[in-house]
């Protein structure tokens, strides 16, 4: 076609007079003229692309703004209090919660946790299962009520007067699409400790990986291979919990196992829009095990801690 469009216009054909017996333009000159043609037609539709696009792409950006300039959900303390020494344990009292202008998670729930107890909670999807962990670990704060870490002789301390850092150091949680990293099991649990000028020995690593129960079937050097490829799901999981536990300092560690594979009959969709009609709310039941891992009773004593001394 260009060629065809350069003839119909005498650039490669001949004039009638001696001072046009030359082309008008060189065939040596078509390929330039063709990749010419060709890069103004690709300018073109990127253009025409990218103005289409430019609509979404400045809904987005305004989108991320937002959310940067958005204030923290959670502010740090004035006046820090100190943590309570020992075992620590975890107290709710009259919680309640919810997400801007939904209708409230969780509603005037109340429930304590000893320290060294092992419990778990129980209840239809979206009965705030998971909201309870997150405000555990003051990922959220409640809009009403209090969350106490409470020592075993009644010393109490209110999370939103803890300063975040120490915080940090006294409450860990494993979600259930934890990640794992490419790199070796040792790679892996000294994650975020790089800098400090006392790490945690290869001993010690290995004794959290008792404690979790995977010291029989994986070692520090044992590459995982990029998001724990070579582990079960299982296995990641455990990984994971050494990973937030194996710290000195932790005295708390909120797991979520991974859902059952059948939905819970009636429960709410996770994508119901704020003004849906929603249920009344049910609050979780939280059950302690009546056995601990090596299969005997938990009558009159509690599980063995995660880490020595400490929840």
């Amino acid at each position: 076609m260009i060629t065809t469009s350069a003839f119909a216009l005498g650039l490669l054909s001949h004039g009638a007079t001696s001072e046009a017996a030359e082309p008008r333009l060189s065939p040596a000159l078509l390929p330039a003229l063709v990749a010419l043609a060709l890069a103004g037609i690709s300018a073109v539709t990127d253009a025409t692309a990218t103005v289409t696009q430019l609509h979404p792409l400045v809904a987005s950006a305004q989108r991320v703004v937002d959310g940067v300039d958005r204030p923290p959900v959670v502010t740090a303390p004035d006046a820090p209090q100190p943590i309570p020494d020992g075992p620590l344990g975890l107290r709710f009292r009259d919680v309640s919660f919810s997400y801007e202008d939904r209708p409230p998670t969780v509603s005037r729930w109340s429930a304590e946790i000893a320290a060294g107890e092992h419990v778990g909670m129980a209840g239809p999807s979206g009965s705030g299962k998971s909201t309870v962990v997150a405000l555990a670990a003051r990922l959220w704060d409640p809009s009403s009520g209090t969350i106490e870490l409470v020592s075993r002789d009644g010393v109490a301390a209110a999370l939103h007067r803890i300063d975040d850092a120490e915080l940090r150091q006294a409450v860990a949680v494993v979600d259930q699409d934890a990640t794992l990293f490419h790199g070796t099991v040792r790679d892996n649990l000294l994650l975020g400790t790089e800098g400090t000028a006392d790490g945690p020995t290869d001993e010690e690593l290995s004794t959290t990986l008792h404690r979790v129960g995977a010291a029989h079937w994986i070692g520090l050097d044992d590459e995982l291979g990029q998001n724990g490829l070579r582990l079960s799901g299982g296995q990641q999981a455990r990984l994971c919990l050494a990973r937030a536990s194996y710290d000195g300092p932790a005295s708390c560690s909120s797991t979520r196992s991974p859902p059952t594979s059948t939905p819970t009959p009636n429960a709410p969709s996770p994508r119901s829009s704020p003004t849906s009609p929603v249920p009344p709310w049910s609050p979780p039941t939280a059950r302690r095990p009546s056995a601990d891992s090596t299969g005997g009773s938990t009558s009159g004593r509690t599980p063995r801690p995660l880490h020595p001394g400490r929840l």
